[in-house]
């Protein structure tokens, strides 16, 4: 206030506040900034933005980081490595056994330390000081990254956190690491709907470490199946048996079971419901009867057998029976696919009001385990759409096609293409000939 006299549009302010949460140093820097040259505050706060962050990094280093004792310093630059700490945390990385009163002082204060609402005095730097110690971390302590990166994986997995864990591994190139964690929580995230992480994840691993853990390329398949990528899971597959068999890896029957059970999901996806079902028994056969994912898969799939060849009666029972196995042993997508099943099952036989209803209860399975980015979100959506389209309730099917349609935008353009053509058809029974035939076109170049 007393260094800027103009007036400050609200908008300006909005965007400061983001930037410096609060943070005095980074307001009076802005302030200097717009005293020293003739300009509006609103293009100071955009050069802070675009600020040339080497003048950033020697103010705070001169003015703040400097004056503390090295031992401080050194703990803000291991600190850094981590968005989000609390004092178990950083004890674990830093070796400290005071971490506790160390954060304590640093937020008494007033060090750029933001507290997160949680009862654990969680913690994280502000925006531009966590910015500056990463800039002197990778400065000061070159050959500790990769250190750093492995001690905090291996503290977030203490903190029962495998998403972080796994993150830090791979930032710290430790390819051990991550395939451990993979192999001991990679379901998990598989299930909580972290694709995109196991994905990247399993694509920076060497060959041998992929295919030296059968299980591992396992995955690798399911991630593609459960992504819209179903021509490539066969072919996935296919390469992990000659890399095994190149390097005499023999499955037992178990782990064998597991993959005949992804191959039968993968015979029906190609409609080979005969292949599928001799897969599916085989399986069933292979199986432990405590590998509960796979047999759920396997079971999941003779009913789709059931459901294809027309035989209703017996495909309904075998999906309420795949839902609750599931929901039982927290194979979530395998939940939400049997709860579409079941859906599309209902409406073939003509109960459609009992069919709008499973798909309410596949929303509420979607936001309760945080599948929103999965792909079978986008087939709910497009099943609801067509109920209500057929209960002539247009825009509350357009609304959902169009959800649909932003589930499905980090995909190929191919898999837009039910979501159009219900488009098209909201159009036509609107008369909307015009936006209808937009939507065609779309539709022929998606075919």
């Amino acid at each position: 206030g007393q260094r800027i006299k103009a007036d400050v549009e609200p908008q300006v302010l909005h965007t400061l506040h983001s930037q410096v949460e609060g943070w005095p140093s980074a307001l009076q820097l802005i302030a200097l900034h717009a005293q020293q040259k003739p300009q509006h505050l609103a293009q100071s706060v955009l050069s802070m933005a675009q600020f040339n962050r080497g003048h950033l990094w020697d103010y705070l280093a001169e003015e703040v980081f400097d004056q503390l004792d090295d031992e401080t310093q050194q703990f803000l630059l291991q600190c850094s490595v981590l968005d989000t700490f609390n004092a178990v945390l950083v004890t674990e990385l830093t070796g400290y056994c005071d971490s506790l009163a160390k954060l304590e002082a640093l937020n008494r204060f007033g060090l750029f330390l933001t507290t997160l609402d949680s009862d654990d005095n969680w913690y994280r730097f502000h925006n531009l000081f966590a910015e500056f110690l990463n800039h002197q971390r990778h400065s000061r302590l070159p050959e500790q990254q990769d250190q750093l990166h492995t001690l905090a994986a291996q503290a977030w997995l203490k903190q029962n956190s495998p998403q972080q864990a796994l993150a830090h591994a791979l930032k710290g190139q430790n390819e051990q690491l991550t395939v451990d964690i993979i192999v001991e929580h990679g379901w998990r995230l598989f299930h909580h709907g972290e694709l995109k992480l196991l994905e990247g994840a399993i694509s920076a691993l060497s060959r041998d470490a992929l295919f030296s853990t059968p299980r591992l390329a396992l995955l690798r398949a399911w991630l593609a199946q459960s992504q819209h990528q179903y021509d490539d899971v066969g072919a996935l597959l296919n390469e992990a048996e000659i890399e095994m068999t190149h390097r005499n890896i023999t499955l037992d029957d178990g782990l064998q079971g597991e993959f005949n059970a992804l191959r039968a999901q993968v015979a029906i996806n190609q409609n080979n419901p005969q292949e599928a079902l001799e897969l599916s028994e085989l399986s069933l056969g292979q199986l432990p009867s405590n590998t509960y994912r796979s047999r759920i898969v396997a079971t999941s799939v003779v009913g789709e057998v059931h459901h294809c060849i027309g035989n209703l009666n017996r495909a309904l029972p075998m999906m309420q029976q795949t839902e609750k196995l599931a929901r039982q042993y927290h194979v979530y997508h395998q939940a939400l696919w049997a709860l579409i099943q079941q859906s599309e099952i209902l409406v073939a036989q003509g109960y459609v009001q009992a069919a709008f209803e499973l798909l309410e209860q596949a929303f509420k399975l979607i936001r309760e385990q945080h599948l929103q980015q999965v792909p079978l979100h986008e087939f709910v959506l497009r099943l609801k759409a067509q109920i209500l389209w057929c209960w002539n309730r247009l825009d509350e099917a357009e609304e959902c096609a169009q959800k649909s349609l932003d589930v499905l935008a980090p995909f190929e353009d191919k898999y837009s293409l039910h979501a159009y053509s219900m488009l098209t058809r909201i159009a036509l029974t609107r008369g909307e000939l015009d936006k209808a035939a937009r939507y065609l076109t779309l539709c022929d170049e998606l075919m």
